[in-house]
């Protein structure tokens, strides 16, 4: 057996073929955040972890080769305005390198829902939700992460909010990986 799952993980024997370098974690930063926000504009705004603070995850890779992975976990909810049936939003992960300013590097849309009753203004349940990334850092310089989000178009009414779920609250991690 090379490979075997345990009560407490994995245990792997001898090589595993063609897994020359598996590469490894040099760099791993994580926050934590509860404050909830919400938007009725289709215009991105951060995410703020506290009043006006934007949520951020700064570091500075070792190599210009090296792969930076990004992970959101928050609960996002959804209300919908009398009269409404559906609300959707969208997200988007933007990075700034050496202070250059800030570049979209991916979107992530269609959070959301349909409201089953258009005549209440209502909350949808909470969703859960992750979101992964990943991108070759092409520099050694810092690099500060960013998340942005919107309502995903002025014909959906009503209000999208981070941490929806004031009681689970939200985490975020930006780590280096050699490729």
């Amino acid at each position: 057996k090379k490979l075997e799952t345990t009560a407490t993980g994995i245990d792997v024997t001898g090589a595993i073929a063609g897994a020359t370098n598996l590469g490894k974690v040099l760099q791993y930063k994580y926050i934590n955040f509860s404050y909830q926000q919400g938007t009725t504009s289709n215009t991105y705004s951060f995410v703020k972890t506290g009043g006006s603070t934007d949520f951020s995850i700064a570091m500075t890779p070792s190599s210009a080769s090296s792969i930076i992975v990004m992970q959101l976990n928050t609960f996002a909810g959804v209300s919908y305005e009398s009269g409404s049936t559906q609300q959707r939003a969208k997200i988007r992960f933007e990075w700034d390198i050496a202070g250059a300013g800030y570049n979209v590097i991916n979107t992530f849309g269609y959070i959301g829902g349909y409201n089953l009753n258009p005549a209440d203004t209502i909350w949808s349940p909470d969703h859960q939700c992750s979101w992964l990334f990943h991108k070759v850092s092409g520099t050694t310089s810092e690099i500060t992460w960013k998340v942005g989000f919107a309502k995903m178009s002025s014909g959906h009414t009503g209000n999208f909010a981070i941490n929806a779920d004031y009681l689970a609250g939200s985490s975020a991690y930006m780590m280096e990986v050699t490729p």
